[in-house]
């Protein structure tokens, strides 16, 4: 009886050592990059099917007022201002950040806007829509149709991207000295992207992790000016379709 056992395990034996030869999973393979010129191309019909269908916002109070925040959050970093009513606030290519009045018209605080524009920024710092594109062009997709806010667009952007991007702006606020509860708030109330708990949950558990503040920074002058600019009768004029492209006061 012992005598057979012995080829029996010795077969375990083998078998175990064969299975772990076995490779891991294949790498998984890199999208193909665009050359600069198919990237351009891209990024001006993109840019022009945003400003045929939203129209432009020409308002160089607001303009000015939401540069001068952008810039503290991300000096590399432009706003293009579009005339439509529907809450937008998206990152794109090219390093714009494209803003509705719309949305402009929802914020309460100051702290909200910055977080709005720190999410942007860090969505457009991630890299993550340069790797929607590429994916879009390994699947054959027809490029210069490709949207930014439809179904399927460039801004169709795996949720974990969103949930980092969130993160990342907590981290920006605290660091300009506003209150990074104003990205709960903001969540909580509106957001152009609908949010899911898993998102909230996330800000707050970064906010947790920061130290206390003196004296945080909720509302400022900026958020006056924008007020002031946004009900003035002489906001700005629109035009439809285009193809061209401070230290707060606390409450």
């Amino acid at each position: 009886m012992t005598g057979r056992r012995i080829p029996l395990a010795l077969a375990i034996a083998c078998a175990f050592a064969l299975s772990s030869c076995k490779s891991g999973p294949a790498p998984k393979e890199e999208s193909r990059p665009l050359e600069a010129a198919e990237r351009k191309a891209i990024v001006d019909s993109m840019t022009q099917h945003l400003k045929a269908r939203y129209g432009v916002w020409l308002s160089p109070r607001v303009q000015g007022a939401v540069s001068r925040l952008l810039a503290r959050v991300d000096q590399g970093l432009a706003v293009v201002l579009l005339n439509s009513d529907k809450p937008i606030c998206a990152a794109g290519l090219a390093g714009n950040i494209y803003v509705s009045k719309g949305a402009l018209r929802q914020i309460v605080y100051e702290n909200e806007l910055a977080f709005l524009l720190a999410r942007e920024a860090a969505l457009a710092r991630s890299g993550a829509l340069e790797e929607r594109l590429s994916q879009a062009a390994d699947k054959g997709q027809d490029l210069q149709r490709l949207g930014l806010l439809e179904k399927d667009g460039l801004y169709a952007l795996p949720h974990h991207v969103h949930v980092d991007a969130d993160r990342a702006a907590v981290k920006t606020l605290y660091s300009l000295g506003y209150d990074p509860r104003g990205a709960v708030s903001l969540l909580q109330r509106w957001n152009p992207l609908p949010p899911s708990e898993d998102r909230l949950s996330a800000v707050r558990e970064e906010i947790a992790k920061l130290s206390p503040m003196r004296d945080p920074v909720i509302n400022g002058p900026l958020i006056d000016e924008l007020r002031a600019a946004l009900s003035s009768k002489g906001s700005g004029d629109a035009r439809r379709p285009t193809v061209n492209p401070g230290v707060g006061r606390k409450k």
